[in-house]
């Protein structure tokens, strides 16, 4: 498998993962346990081409703080851009991200769609994350859906999200499920994510095929 976005730079290959977790104070930690099924891309858009420079890393992660500090119960895991992932909420608590039943066994990874970055980095962090928490979660590809096909399936009326890769930009889902193979085939993770060097691996031991459902290695 090849990889699809071959316009990166050294940037994605510069990229850590910072764990932010929101105080148990805030209305958008729900302190509810869950086994993720599904993982869910989102995008915080306010539509194509229309989101200033302003809209970065910082913005949201502040705007999620405040947010759940104020009593908002809307949140997501992961905030995903072209230099860094942050993690707002533990990967096995519930977080409000669909609107639909799909919180109460998924995880919501958004990326930073703002004026300014190297949206080719942004996506390949993206399905780098994506793919490392398959292999954690031992989650298939079939399991990776939008925002938009959660509330199609509960019959909700559908959000466009994430209006980016849904409206073909930059390969659409196509290309992002190409590179989520690749970085699978290449074993590009944020081993961050891993609970210790055992995980680590044990990971290494296996023969990665993105059509299948991998072994879920947590635990072991």
């Amino acid at each position: 498998m090849e990889k699809f976005y071959e316009n990166t730079t050294e940037n994605s290959l510069k990229s850590s993962l910072h764990k932010l977790i929101l105080p148990q104070e805030c209305a958008n930690r729900t302190q509810k346990d869950q086994v993720p099924e599904y993982i869910v891309l989102h995008e915080p858009s306010t539509g194509l081409y229309k989101t200033p420079p302003s809209f970065n890393m910082q913005y949201y992660a502040r705007k999620i703080l405040i947010d759940g500090l104020q009593g908002k119960e809307v949140g997501y895991h992961f905030l995903v851009g072209d230099k860094k992932v942050y993690q707002f909420i533990p990967e096995d608590e519930v977080a409000y991200h669909t609107g639909t039943s799909f919180n109460y066994k998924s995880i919501g990874v958004e990326r930073l769609v703002c004026m300014g970055i190297s949206h080719e980095d942004a996506l390949h962090n993206q399905a780098k994350l994506v793919a490392t928490l398959m292999v954690k979660w031992g989650l298939g590809i079939d399991k990776v859906i939008t925002h938009l096909e959660t509330r199609r399936r509960s019959l909700i009326k559908p959000r466009v999200c994430p209006s980016r890769l849904l409206a073909g930009l930059y390969g659409g889902l196509p290309g992002f499920m190409q590179e989520i193979s690749y970085c699978l085939k290449t074993r590009d993770l944020f081993f961050e994510l891993f609970e210790s060097t055992k995980l680590i691996d044990d990971l290494f031991k296996l023969k990665l095929k993105p059509e299948e459902d991998f072994v879920r290695i947590r635990g072991k």
